[in-house]
C-alpha cells in the first residue's frame, strides 16, 4: 500500500505527500517489513535532486537491493553529483551487489562527466566480462565516455566493435571528435552516419554545428541550418539555436549570427555571450558593448564568457570607465575564485589596452598566479607605448616565475 503511495508520488511529483509517507514508515516501522518502502523513497527523494534526504534514506535501509542502489545512482548522475555517483558503484559492489545495465550506464556518465577515466576504464573491462558489451546502452556509455574523456582511440575502437551504431552511438562519437579540435573527423563521421540511413537528433545537429564552427565550414553549417528550419527545432530548442549562433559567429559571419538571433523567441545568457563574444572576436567592439547594454536591462546576469569579451572590447576601445563598470559587475556575479582570477586577469588586460600601465601592474601583481595571457597582456602594453625596455624586463621576471609569456609581443613592426 505504501510502496504504491510513493509510486504515485513519483508519478505525479507530490513531494509533500511523499514526506508524509515517510514519517508514517518510520512510526509504522516499515523499512524492516518491507525493503520496496526504502527503495522506493530512495527513488522519490534522488527523482527530485535531493541526493542528502536520499542517502540518509539509502544508509537506513536494512537489506540494499539492487534497485534502491539503482535509484540512487541515477539520482546522482542525472543533478550532477558525479564523485557521489562513483563512490555509490564501488559501495554498491562492495556489499555484493551485481550493478545491471542501468548501473553500469550510470557510472560510466558519472565517469564521463567526472574525468574519471582510470575507473572508466575498470568499468569497461567488467562490462566485458559480465557480457555487456553488447548492450547498446552500456555500449554507447563507453563510446560517450572515452569520447568526453579525450581518448578518441578508444572511443572510435569501442564504436567499431558494436555490433549495431544507432544515432546514440554516431552522435556520442560525433561529439567527442568536435570538442577535441577534431572538427574534420567530425563533420566525416556525420557524412557516414547520414549515408547509413539514419536521421541526426537534437544533439547530433548541435555537436555538428560545433564542428562547422571549428573548421570554418560555413557551408556545411548553412545546409545544417536549412535542416534545422525544416525540422522546425529552431523554435523549440534554445540549445540548437544558441550554437547556430555561435556556428556563424566562429565563422566570421556577423549577419547571420544577429539575424538568427533575433528570431529566438527567448534568448538566453548563453545566446546573449555567444553573440557579445562574436562581434568582440571580429573587432566589432562597439555592437559587443551595445548587445551588453541590452543583456542588462533585459535582466539577464552575465557569465564568464560575457565579461571576458566585454572587458577585452573595453580594452580596445580604451574605453576605461566602462571596464570598471563592468568588472564590478564580474565581482558582484561571481563568488568563485577562478572566475574571479579570470576577470582579474582580463582587467589587467583591459587596463594595459587603454594605456593606464601603472594600473595593469598592479592588478597583475595582486593575482596569486600569475599565467602567460596576464603578463603577455602587460607587456603588449608597454611595447603599444613604445616602452619595450620595461617590457623585456618583464617578460624576464616572467621567466624567473616560470611562465611561459609569448615572445611575439616584444617584436615592434
Amino acid at each position: 500500500m505504501l510502496v504504491c503511495a510513493l509510486v504515485a508520488c513519483c508519478v505525479v511529483t507530490d513531494l509533500e505527500l511523499g514526506r508524509e509517507i515517510h514519517a508514517l514508515s518510520l512510526k509504522l516501522g516499515m523499512f524492516e517489513k518491507d525493503p520496496l518502502v526504502g527503495s522506493s523513497l530512495v527513488s522519490l527523494y534522488a527523482k527530485y535532486g535531493l541526493i542528502k534526504e536520499a542517502r540518509k534514506v539509502l544508509m537506513t535501509i536494512p537489506i540494499r537491493d539492487l534497485i534502491s542502489w539503482t535509484a540512487f545512482l541515477q539520482g546522482c548522475t542525472d543533478y550532477g553529483h558525479y564523485e557521489e555517483a562513483l563512490h555509490c558503484f564501488e559501495w554498491m559492489q562492495q556489499e555484493n551487489v551485481a550493478p545491471n545495465s542501468v548501473a553500469f550506464v550510470c557510472a560510466l556518465s558519472a565517469c564521463s562527466d567526472a574525468g574519471a577515466i582510470a575507473m572508466g576504464s575498470s568499468i569497461h573491462r567488467e562490462v566485458i566480462l559480465l557480457g555487456l558489451e553488447t548492450t547498446l546502452t552500456v555500449a554507447n556509455a563507453m563510446v560517450d565516455m572515452y569520447a568526453k574523456c579525450g581518448m578518441l582511440e578508444n572511443a572510435q575502437k569501442t564504436f567499431d566493435e558494436l555490433a549495431v551504431q544507432n544515432v546514440v552511438s554516431w552522435t556520442a562519437l560525433i561529439s567527442g571528435y568536435a570538442q577535441n579540435g577534431s572538427g574534420d573527423k567530425a563533420l566525416y563521421c556525420f557524412e557516414q552516419m547520414r549515408r547509413d540511413g539514419l536521421s541526426p537528433n537534437e544533439s547530433t545537429f548541435s555537436c555538428i554545428l560545433k564542428a562547422c564552427g571549428a573548421v570554418g565550414d560555413i557551408w556545411k553549417g548553412c545546409e545544417v541550418h536549412v535542416e534545422i528550419m525544416k525540422a522546425a527545432l529552431l523554435e523549440r530548442d534554445i540549445v540548437i539555436a544558441n550554437a547556430l549562433v555561435d556556428m556563424y559567429a566562429k565563422c566570421g559571419d556577423m549577419v547571420k549570427a544577429p539575424t538568427v538571433f533575433n528570431e529566438l523567441p527567448v534568448p538566453d545568457v548563453v545566446s546573449r555571450s555567444t553573440l557579445i563574444s562574436g562581434y568582440a572576436q571580429h573587432l566589432h567592439y562597439e555592437q559587443a558593448l551595445c548587445c551588453f547594454e541590452c543583456m542588462k536591462l533585459g535582466g539577464v546576469s552575465p557569465n564568464t564568457i560575457t565579461c571576458v569579451s566585454i572587458l577585452s572590447a573595453c580594452g580596445r576601445l580604451g574605453a576605461f570607465s566602462k571596464g570598471q563598470e563592468n568588472y564590478r559587475l564580474i565581482l558582484n556575479a561571481y563568488c568563485h575564485a577562478s572566475l574571479v582570477s579570470e576577470g582579474h586577469t582580463h582587467f589587467e588586460a583591459m587596463y594595459a589596452g587603454c594605456g593606464l600601465l601603472i594600473e595593469a601592474r598592479e592588478v597583475l601583481f595582486k593575482l596569486r598566479y600569475r599565467r602567460h595571457i596576464s603578463w603577455s597582456s602587460l607587456m603588449s602594453g608597454y611595447i603599444d607605448n613604445r616602452l619595450g625596455k620595461e617590457a623585456l624586463e618583464f617578460f624576464n621576471q616572467s621567466q624567473s616565475e616560470g611562465c611561459l609569456a609569448t615572445l611575439s609581443c616584444l617584436f615592434v613592426p
